[in-house]
């Protein structure tokens, strides 16, 4: 067997890593604020959501009996429950990411494309959707109605 030599220089990993803090730092430096892009996992229970972990759920995500929408720390302290319990359970990891414009919680591809078009320099005008520019304006004008009625 043959060994290589290691490449001179930083790993590939380590350039990535140099190139992203770089990208975050050119991002800042014109006052942007750089995008997170959020993992969450849905757990699905067999046996059915235990009631103390309903207030952990992501809200405006579906939570039923036997499945809930969870942030990666919570996610991770209910599986552990049920392996620790012996309760079968499926958790499933994806991307999450709420559109700028419409307010909407985007999931996994739509949520990584919402990410990328944030990163840009004026991406975050950019509607997520055929329709999100018609619920953007629809939320301007109930808030205004509200403004008109409180004054």
């Amino acid at each position: 067997m043959r060994f290589h030599r290691p490449t001179p220089g930083p790993s590939l990993e380590a350039r990535e890593r140099a190139e992203r803090r770089e990208a975050r730092r050119i991002a800042k430096d014109r006052g942007n604020t750089y995008p997170h892009l959020r993992t969450i996992g849905h757990l699905e229970i067999k046996s059915g959501i235990p009631e103390w972990c309903i207030a952990w759920a992501v809200p405006n995500l579906t939570l039923t009996n036997t499945s809930i929408w969870l942030g990666k720390k919570y996610a991770r302290q209910l599986a552990w429950h049920c392996t620790k319990q012996r309760i079968p359970f499926r958790l499933t990891w994806t991307a999450w990411r709420p559109c700028k414009l419409c307010h909407r919680f985007l999931l996994g591809l739509d949520a990584e494309h919402r990410w990328e078009l944030d990163r840009r320099y004026e991406g975050h005008r950019i509607p997520c959707g055929p329709d999100c520019l018609d619920i953007h304006w629809e939320r301007i004008e109930a808030r205004d109605a509200r403004r008109v009625k409180s004054a």
